[in-house]
């Protein structure tokens, strides 16, 4: 904890980041340039999603560290901004919203193949890499799912449990954000054929 610490000690990073790991609240002590540091907060967060309330404001209005205290505290979302608690996207059922927050160690889905077949139109068959190491998953996903459909497609075909939160990315598109959850698979597609996409 950081109670008895002096402010030279709560102004470095090393120090505050090992006291938050071990108590989340500690960020409550810590300097102002520090409750404003996103990996500091995050690293708060995933200890007690509670410490957002200790949060500087501008990450109090960020998607992903408000989701990230969601999912470990659900009353959090009381200390996220004005705009974010109204945000119906910040629901912390973990059906709602299967991708994991930045910075939230999680299970990583790289997106190898998206492939449509002329005879069905409407359906994509997606390959991915999990992890660093060769295993793959395979799903089939209608062209007009969310990517939160195609993210839990991956996750029931790797065997992980509806709980688990996930990333996933793509070659050429970044990381896929829990913000970008509802947005149509049909996004990343340009065309489907019989080709990878």
């Amino acid at each position: 904890d950081l109670q008895f610490a002096s402010e030279l000690l709560r102004a470095d990073v090393d120090v505050v980041m090992a006291a938050v790991e071990s108590k989340g609240l500690a960020l409550q002590r810590a300097s102002q340039d520090l409750r404003s540091n996103r990996n500091v907060v995050l690293a708060a967060i995933a200890q007690d999603g509670l410490a957002l309330q200790f949060a500087e404001e501008e990450l109090r209005g960020d998607f992903e560290v408000v989701l990230a205290a969601i999912r470990k505290c659900s009353i959090a979302k009381l200390y996220a901004s004005e705009a974010l608690q109204k945000n119906k996207l910040l629901t912390p059922c973990p059906i709602t919203n299967p991708f994991a927050a930045e910075g939230c160690s999680s299970v990583i889905f790289t997106l190898e193949d998206l492939v449509g077949l002329p005879h069905e139109e409407d359906t994509v068959h997606v390959k991915a890499r999990i992890g660093l190491g060769g295993k793959q998953a395979l799903a089939s996903v209608p062209l007009e799912a969310s990517l939160a459909d195609l993210a839990r497609a991956l996750r029931e075909s790797a065997g992980l449990s509806e709980k688990q939160y996930i990333h996933v990315t793509t070659p050429g598109h970044e990381r896929i954000r829990p913000m970008d959850a509802f947005m149509r698979l049909r996004s990343l597609c340009t065309s489907v054929d019989s080709t990878s996409l």
